[in-house]
């Protein structure tokens, strides 16, 4: 097994922390997370039905009690049916544990703050006269605003359109009805009520209601975001919700010059698109990667504070930002908050150029960590590894734990190896919120065929049996990472855990088998996959572990194609056999 190069330490001198991100409403999954974690545990507790209101007979607790860590990765809503739920239940633990849990916002976090402008509604209930939004401008249907077409007056149906047409959101709107169905048998039985031949009275105003009530700075998702940040540091890892900075525009322009990279991370005005023209961020005092971090999470502060004020004051409407090409230009200097939402966005107006933003970027191209390839075609992609290596050797950091983009039904790894600093550092994307769309390719050799079990009916893209949770052991007092695996429930129902992640530098003739974690797999013709449906290319995914020693070694691989994953599971000496 692979261990961390990083010294052992004493139990009491460590904690524990469990990673999750993207659960976007799925009480199921939230549900299947606690009960096989190895942090995290449901407790009974009393409903509050008067304040802070938690109508739940049930929440989630740590099993060592101000002692381990929880991080959310960002997305907190839309997909998954239950999103007054998870929202509240991680609300309920922040606030009993604020210094033990931490939020990373995400980008369906971030454009619910367009809800408290766009589905405001004055004294005569009028919703406020809109066009559309920026980013359908040219598509020449309701919405593009070069139409002159207002958007329907009905409260619920101008929601249903903002949800499913421009926040990625089809079913949120049916999925919160839902909920407040089922919210509304729940409280009948608190109540000691009669819940024979029960029929619902919630409509969709009550949607509409629920909505413009959650989206308040002092709702569920205002005092979310209030908690949220950025970014995360604690120690030597780094949670973010999708990737570092990079855009096509900034490689290209440093493979053009064939700049060295060397003094890339010096200047960090790339990474603060917010700043005005002309204002580079040493004039913001930010001269580091440290210091850089404490500025995004400065800046995400100030413009939820912003949002917050303009709110609570009654601040009369003005232009929305998602109407116009604003970007980051403000509209007036009180609406600061519409730069948070620019940010959380992967475009910037009007030329569509892509955003350098941490919460929209992502690792991967096509489905797999394409840039880390070797011998890649594109010379942007050599530049692109180069700028992660850089990043990790100036910021000391030995994992970046992320989410955004789904990566099937287990964490993906991408081994970045620092040969000047004598070890590797990780990337770890998260994000499984379409595992219930696996497919297993399997071997003819195969004793036993897998089969992904399909989404069977969940509401969310996951299914109703795919989990993982990400373990980090962390020394207290150096903040250095022990050990950093994952376990849980593959799609096909078979459990798993996999081997520690290794932060030594790789060694020059690999392993026994030929293979590495976070590595793309030497497979072409002629390999243990050859009597697949894909010659490849295959990630090696994860090593994975058995209590009882008598099993063989398994390998796990992926290929990706967009939000399409192919797992196939070898044992170890199959492959011996081949390579």
């Amino acid at each position: 097994m692979a261990t961390s190069v990083f010294s052992s330490q004493s139990e009491v001198n460590s904690r524990r922390i469990t990673f999750i991100t993207d659960i976007e409403g799925d009480r199921d999954y939230l549900t299947r997370y606690v009960k096989q974690s190895k942090v995290l545990c449901f407790r009974p507790c009393t409903p509050r039905l008067e304040t802070n209101f938690f109508p739940y007979q049930h929440c989630i607790d740590f099993q060592r009690p101000f002692r381990d860590y929880l991080v959310f990765g960002g997305d907190i809503w839309d997909q998954g049916g239950s999103d007054l739920y998870v929202i509240r239940q991680l609300l309920d633990l922040k606030e009993r544990y604020p210094e033990h849990v931490y939020i990373v916002v995400g980008n369906r976090d971030i454009n619910k703050m367009r809800l408290l402008q766009e589905m405001h509604q004055d004294e005569q209930g009028l919703l406020p006269e809109s066009y559309g939004v920026y980013w359908l401008k040219g598509r020449k249907i309701t919405g593009d605003p070069d139409e002159r077409q207002l958007l329907t007056q009905s409260p619920s149906e101008r929601l249903k359109w903002i949800l499913r047409n421009t926040m990625g959101s089809p079913r949120a709107f049916d999925y919160r009805k839902w909920e407040l169905e089922q919210e509304e048998l729940l409280l009948k039985e608190l109540k000691g009520q009669s819940t024979d031949n029960f029929t619902s009275t919630v409509t969709d105003e009550d949607v509409v209601i629920s909505y413009q009530r959650s989206t308040h700075p002092e709702g569920e998702m205002g005092r979310y975001l209030s908690n949220g940040n950025l970014a995360i540091q604690l120690g030597e890892i780094l949670f973010v919700h999708g990737a570092l900075p990079f855009t096509s525009d900034t490689l290209q322009d440093v493979t053009r010059r064939k700049a060295s990279t060397d003094e890339f991370w010096d200047d960090l005005t790339f990474a603060m698109p917010w700043l005005p023209n002309n204002t580079k961020a040493s004039d913001m005092g930010v001269s580091s990667i440290k210091g850089w971090i404490a500025c995004l999470n400065n800046f995400a502060k100030e413009r939820v504070a912003s949002w917050k004020e303009e709110a609570l004051n009654d601040v009369p409407r003005k232009p929305f930002w998602s109407e116009g090409a604003w970007g980051y230009y403000l509209i007036d200097e009180q609406s600061s908050f519409s730069q948070l939402m620019q940010y959380g966005m992967g475009s910037i107006p009007p030329e569509g150029r892509r955003n350098p933003t941490i919460v929209y970027n992502r690792w991967c191209t096509n489905g797999m960590p394409r840039s880390f390839f070797p011998n890649s075609d594109d010379p942007t992609d050599a530049v692109f590894v180069k700028l992660v290596r850089d990043f990790f050797r100036r910021s000391g950091l030995a994992i970046i734990c992320t989410g955004h983009q789904p990566q099937g039904d287990m964490p993906n790894p991408i081994a970045v190896p620092l040969h000047g600093c004598n070890r590797t550092a990780w990337i770890l994307s998260c994000d499984t919120s379409y595992s219930g769309d696996v497919n297993f390719v399997n071997q003819d050799s195969d004793s036993i065929k897998r089969k992904g079990l399909g989404r069977q009916g969940s509401k969310s893209g996951r299914g109703l049996v795919a989990v993982s949770e990400v373990l980090i052991t962390q020394c207290t007092t150096s903040g250095k990472v022990l050990d950093v695996h994952w376990h849980g429930t593959l799609s096909d129902g078979s459990c798993y855990k996999s081997s520690s992640l290794d932060f030594a530098l790789p060694k020059q003739d690999k392993t026994q088998s030929g293979l590495q974690v976070g590595f793309l797999a030497p497979f072409s013709l002629g390999s243990p996959l050859e009597n697949t449906a894909f010659d490849g290319p295959w990630w090696t995914r994860a090593t994975l572990v058995d209590d009882d020693e008598s099993q063989p070694q398994k390998y796990v691989f992926v290929h990706g194609e967009g939000f399409h994953s192919y797992n196939c599971v070898v044992e170890s000496k199959i492959i011996q056999s081949r390579l």
